[in-house]
């Protein structure tokens, strides 16, 4: 504290020689210096000594495989009634509870009920919504695939506000997360408005500083009243709202963290390239899916061949990993995508023996990956 107002007595000297110091700056210098500034939370994660769950084969709803429906790793699935609308990639199909082939929600093209870019996609008021992000429009369907119209941005974008992704967060407003710009000075990562007729303002705290993109970076987590966002090759979890974008907590994976000076640059690239010249490791990256269930946050990591559902209770800063298996003597591998609804999990998960079938969806309760 005496060093500090040695500190402050030297910079008030300095600016009152140039004239321009009130002694509220000098209070502030004060204050700021004798805040206790929370250090980030972080939780350990034992992926060497996790739960195992065995995967059921007979608790998998495989997607029907056919000319028509053939996908590649699932993306993304909004359930639409009793319709399974599953995204890998550009592709967007509607699929039954009993994984039948529907049809095409949609495509991408350029008729009127097509989309050139994917941006992102939800379900509300019982209509599957997509953004692409080229048109900025957000294209309607109704659950048997039947387009019915648009709705445009209500602001043209700007130098600040480009939207790749859209997230209507209710009672919270909407969040719009922005294009990479290309060169600096970049747009923040996040715009926000109160709703979609209020102009989008700039989400301090984080900028868009590459264009390098990933399906599901953000989670609506409306119970807490924000957002969930997370980057690739990180070892944080960022949390938005309309003040800003801060990190929320480190998640440390001991032996099989990623070593900080690969996760620290900016640029995602450079960090895929500090990792790939590592060669073959068992790091445990990307995190990716985060999400909220019975106040408790989950994610997917796999590391080498495992993939593990993690979940951190922030009530109690305990996590806890779960690995998937296939029984012995099968060929059953889980993918990265994974989805909580209500007190089920779907999982992704694929025959390494049959590499052109589609994947399936290997059912089970939430209580099996849920922190006790």
């Amino acid at each position: 504290m005496i060093e500090l107002l040695s500190y402050s007595k030297r910079i008030y000297r300095r600016l009152i020689a140039q004239g321009i110091a009130p002694l509220w700056i000098v209070c502030a210098i004060i204050l700021y210096g004798c805040q206790n500034h929370e250090e980030l939370a972080i939780y350990e994660v034992d992926l060497d000594n996790p739960e195992v769950v065995i995967i059921n084969p007979d608790s998998i709803v495989w997607l029907e495989t056919s000319d028509s429906s053939l996908i590649y790793d699932v993306s993304n699935i909004e359930r639409l009634g009793e319709t399974l609308i599953v995204q890998s990639r550009h592709f967007v199909k509607r699929f039954g509870p009993d994984g039948s082939f529907k049809g095409n929600m949609t495509k991408k093209g350029d008729a009127p009920a097509d989309f050139i870019y994917f941006g992102n996609m939800w379900v509300a008021d019982s209509v599957y919504h997509l953004y692409d992000a080229t048109t900025h429009l957000t294209k309607k369907y109704l659950e048997d695939g039947t387009y019915i119209g648009y709705e445009a941005l209500n602001y043209t974008p700007t130098q600040v506000f480009e939207p790749e992704e859209i997230y209507d967060a209710g009672e919270m407003g909407v969040f719009y997360l922005n294009r990479f710009m290309g060169v600096p000075p970049y747009r923040t990562l996040f715009s926000y408005a109160p709703d979609y007729a209020t102009e989008p303002i700039a989400v301090a705290g984080r900028e868009r500083c590459d264009g390098i993109t990933t399906y599901n970076r953000v989670f609506v987590d409306s119970a807490a009243r924000r957002l969930l966002y997370w980057e690739p090759v990180r070892d944080t979890l960022f949390v938005a709202d309309a003040s800003g974008v801060r990190p929320l907590m480190k998640i440390d994976f001991g032996k099989h963290s990623v070593p900080a000076e690969i996760t620290a640059p900016n640029g995602t690239y450079e960090r895929f390239s500090a990792l790939d010249k590592l060669g073959m490791n068992d790091y445990a990256y990307p995190m990716r899916f985060f999400q909220v269930a019975d106040g408790k946050i989950y994610f997917f990591v796999p590391a080498g061949r495992n993939g593990y559902i993690c979940c951190l209770d922030e009530a109690t800063g305990k996590g806890k990993a779960t690995r998937f298996t296939p029984p012995e003597g099968s060929s059953l591998l889980p993918q990265l995508f994974y989805k909580i609804e209500g007190n089920r999990v779907m999982l992704s998960v694929i025959d390494e023996k049959k590499p052109e079938d589609n994947p399936g969806l290997f059912m089970f309760p939430l209580s099996l990956i849920a922190v006790p």
